[in-house]
Parts: structure tokens; C-alpha cells; sequence
């Protein structure tokens, strides 16, 4: 299967060999022939040194059709060493045995989605030079067809709790559990 960009790229070809030809099929406006607009509300969270491990960073999410983690954690003196991060689904993370992602890696799921819990924690580390940064980040995007959040409830009214935490008021995206 070709992917978006190949696939408005084969469009915009077909259209201009043959302008009268059907190009609805795969390749069709999601919304019909109007201008098409994203039904995925996205949002993002830091996961730092504070994130609770035995607590989900995201809740459970039946709308969710997006999930990218990223560990941006870096050291820069020599033996300094960052950590690994460690993911789980539906169950605490449990280094070395969960998903790994090692200083600078990240992972895309935004085909076949994980809608069950999230949780993270970091390794062991080296810091006795006091270059290391641990710093990660865990973006969720849901499906949300044609519905806008609610007046007052952009991004900055969100008030973040401790270990980077942020609630998501019921009803949109989650069951209103810790986690967006």
C-alpha cells in the first residue's frame, strides 16, 4: 500500500493525464469531496526523572489511534550514562523486560495502536560527571471526527501534577483517569 504523500502525489498524476478519471478510491477525502480535516486531537506530556512508575502516564483509550514515545535523555561527559527507558501495556514496566528505548530512540505506532494503559520507567544510570539529562516525551492522539475541545480547554488550562501527569477531563479522549 502506498503511503499518504505517494498516494496524493499519484492523484495529482492520474488527474493531469486524464482529468475526467475517478480518483475517489483509496485515495478519497476522508470527509467527503470538502477540504478534509484531521479527526485526531493530539497531545503531548514530558516523562521525567518524577514519573511514577507504578502509575499509568496514560490512561486506557479506546479513541486512540497514535502513540509516540521518545526518550531524549542524554549525558555529555565521558562516563557519564544516560538511561534506558522501559515501556509497558496494561501492566507496570518492569526493566530490563518491557520495550526498550535507548537515549535517543523513540517509537511510532499509528497503524495497529496500543489502546491499554501506559506505563514508564527509567534504568540505572551514570551521572558522576553531572552531564546527565533525563528527559522523555509521550504524545497520544485520538480520534475525535468533527468535535472541538470545549471553549477554555486549550492546552495551557491543564494544570500538571506531579511526575508529569496531566488530567484530561472526562469525555474527551479517556475515561478521565490520571494520564490525557
Amino acid at each position: 500500500m502506498l503511503n499518504q504523500a505517494t498516494n496524493w502525489a499519484a492523484v495529482a498524476a492520474l488527474a493531469a493525464q486524464n482529468p475526467t478519471a475517478d480518483t475517489s478510491g483509496d485515495v478519497s477525502l476522508p470527509n467527503g469531496d470538502g477540504q478534509w480535516t484531521n479527526p485526531t486531537d493530539a497531545v503531548s506530556q514530558p516523562i521525567n526523572v518524577g514519573t511514577p512508575t507504578n502509575t499509568p502516564v496514560l490512561a486506557a483509550n479506546l479513541n486512540r489511534n497514535m502513540l509516540l514515545i521518545q526518550n531524549n535523555s542524554s549525558a555529555s561527559v565521558a562516563g557519564d550514562t544516560p538511561p534506558t527507558l522501559y515501556v509497558e501495556f496494561g501492566r507496570a514496566a518492569v526493566p530490563p523486560y518491557s520495550l526498550a528505548l535507548s537515549p535517543g530512540e523513540g517509537i511510532l505506532f499509528d497503524v495497529i495502536c496500543p489502546r491499554s494503559q501506559i506505563y514508564v520507567a527509567y534504568g540505572p544510570f551514570v551521572n558522576t560527571g553531572g552531564s546527565v539529562i533525563i528527559a522523555g516525551t509521550i504524545v497520544q492522539g485520538s480520534h475525535s471526527p468533527n468535535q472541538a475541545l470545549p471553549a477554555g480547554l486549550g492546552a495551557a488550562s491543564f494544570a500538571q501534577l506531579p511526575g508529569g501527569v496531566i488530567p484530561f477531563p472526562q469525555g474527551i479522549g479517556n475515561a478521565g483517569s490520571a494520564g490525557f
